[in-house]
C-alpha cells in the first residue's frame, strides 16, 4: 500500500496568486497579445487544459493592473461563484481577479492536483465566504491541506482519471457532431415556404394540429402521470420521465393526452428546444403551466414532423423573437405558434424524413447511454482513488 504524505498547500507550492483586470478606461491596455481568462470561461469548459480566452490584454494592460502572466501547467482554479472549477493553461496566461493560480512544487503533479480539486469541490465550497456571493481567499486556501502519494503513483492515478475523461469528451464530441448534422439535414429537408416541391403545402400550424383540450374528469383519488419542466429533455423526441401524483398534490397545471406534441413556451425553456412528445402509460397526464400540447387535426399529418420542424434551428430563431414579457419570463404566445406557417410535405415523405432523423437522434440516445456509465465510472474512481479506496502504487503504464 503506497504511503500518503499530507501537507499544507503553502508547504507544496511555489506560488498562490490570484489576477487581476486592466482598467477598461484604458484603450491601450486591451485587445493585446496575452491572453486573460475569467472564470466564466471555465464553467463548462470540459477539458483539463485551456490555451485560448474570449479577451486578451496587452504587456501595457499587465503592467499596470494586478493581473500576472502564468507560465504553462499553472493551476487556475475559480475562487468565486464557481469555486472549485478548474483548468490548466497550455500557453501563458493571465485571470482576472476571481482566481487562485497555484503553481505546484515538483513533488506535486499539476495534473494530479486538478483531479484533487475536482473531487473536493463541495469541501473547497465549504470554506468559502461572503453573503453577495461566497469567495475563497488565497490566505484560507493556503492553510488547507492534501493528501498525496509519490509522484510515481501520482502518474498513475493521473493516467487511469484521463484516460477515462477522454473517452467522456470523445463521446460528447460525437453527440455534438451528430446534432449539428441533424441541423444541417433540417434545414435541407423543411424547405422554405416560398420554393416548395411538387405535393408540398404550406399552411399554418394551427391548420394541422390542435391545442389539446381537457376531455376527463380527472379526480383527486388516483395517481397520474405528471411531467414538470425539468423532466422534459433539450432536443429529444419523447418525453418519458415523469412522476406519479395525485391530481390534488398538484397546485396547477396542463391537461395533455398521450403521444401528443409538448412545446415550452417560456425563456429559456424554448430556446433550448424543451420539447417532446408524450409517451406515458396512460391516456393522459399534466403537465407544466408552461408547455403548450398539441395533437394532430388527423391522420395525414404526423405529429413527430411538426417536433422536428419546431426543433429546426432558424424556425426556433424567428419564434423566439415573438416572445413577450419582462426580461427572464419572456413567453411565446400561443397564437403566434399556430400561425407559423410551415412546409407540409405528404404523409409519405413526412415519414421518410422523420426516420432519417429518428435515426440520428436513436445514435445520439446511444452515445448519451455510454456517456453516463463512464461518467458514473470517472465520478465512482475520482472518489476512491483520491481518498485512497483503491491502491494503484503498484500498477505500470507505457504513458503514466
Amino acid at each position: 500500500m503506497s504511503t500518503w504524505s499530507t501537507k499544507k498547500f503553502s508547504e507544496i507550492t511555489e506560488f498562490i496568486q490570484g489576477g487581476g483586470t486592466p482598467s477598461t478606461n484604458d484603450i491601450s491596455y486591451w485587445n493585446g497579445n496575452v491572453s486573460w481568462l475569467t472564470p466564466a470561461e471555465i464553467t463548462n469548459h470540459p477539458d483539463m487544459y485551456i490555451s485560448d480566452t474570449k479577451r486578451h490584454i496587452t504587456e501595457n494592460g499587465v503592467a499596470n493592473s494586478s493581473a500576472k502572466v502564468f507560465e504553462p501547467n499553472t493551476v487556475l482554479m475559480a475562487s468565486r461563484a464557481t469555486i472549485g472549477t478548474v483548468v490548466l493553461n497550455s500557453l501563458p496566461m493571465a485571470t482576472n481577479q476571481g482566481f487562485i493560480n497555484i503553481k505546484p512544487k515538483e513533488e506535486l503533479n499539476p495534473e494530479f492536483l486538478y483531479f484533487w480539486i475536482n473531487a473536493n469541490r463541495n469541501f473547497l465550497e465549504s470554506q468559502g465566504t461572503g453573503s453577495t456571493f461566497r469567495e475563497i481567499s488565497k490566505g484560507i486556501f493556503k492553510n488547507l491541506e492534501i493528501s498525496y502519494p509519490k509522484k510515481e503513483t501520482q502518474n498513475s492515478v493521473v493516467y487511469i482519471l484521463k484516460t477515462i475523461k477522454s473517452k467522456i469528451n470523445t463521446l460528447n464530441k460525437n453527440i455534438q457532431q451528430y446534432k449539428q448534422l441533424k441541423q444541417s439535414l433540417m434545414e435541407k429537408l423543411f424547405y422554405s415556404v416560398t420554393d416548395l416541391p411538387n405535393g408540398w403545402e404550406v399552411k399554418k400550424a394551427g391548420e394541422v394540429v390542435d391545442i389539446v383540450k381537457k376531455s376527463k374528469v380527472i379526480t383527486g383519488d388516483s395517481p397520474i402521470p405528471f411531467i414538470p419542466m425539468s423532466l422534459i429533455a433539450d432536443d429529444s423526441l419523447y418525453c418519458r420521465n415523469f412522476e406519479m401524483k395525485r391530481k390534488d398534490n398538484i397546485a396547477s397545471g396542463t391537461y395533455f393526452e398521450n403521444k401528443s406534441l409538448l412545446v415550452s413556451k417560456i425563456t429559456p425553456c424554448f430556446e433550448n428546444g424543451k420539447q417532446g412528445i408524450a409517451d406515458i402509460p396512460n391516456e393522459y397526464g399534466i403537465t407544466s403551466t408552461e408547455i403548450i400540447p398539441l395533437k394532430s387535426k388527423s391522420n395525414t399529418f404526423n405529429i413527430k414532423y411538426l417536433h422536428y420542424l419546431l426543433i429546426e434551428k432558424n424556425r426556433r430563431v424567428y419564434l423566439a423573437s415573438t416572445m413577450e414579457g419582462t426580461t427572464g419570463r419572456q413567453r411565446l404566445k400561443t397564437n403566434v405558434l399556430l400561425d407559423l406557417l410551415i412546409p407540409v410535405a405528404p404523409l409519405e415523405e413526412q415519414n421518410r424524413i422523420i426516420d432519417l432523423l429518428e435515426g440520428i437522434d436513436q445514435k445520439v440516445d446511444l452515445i448519451k447511454g455510454k456517456l453516463t456509465l463512464y461518467n458514473n465510472l470517472f465520478n465512482s474512481l475520482l472518489h476512491k482513488l483520491m481518498n485512497q479506496e483503491i491502491d494503484v502504487s503498484n500498477l505500470e503504464f507505457e504513458n503514466a
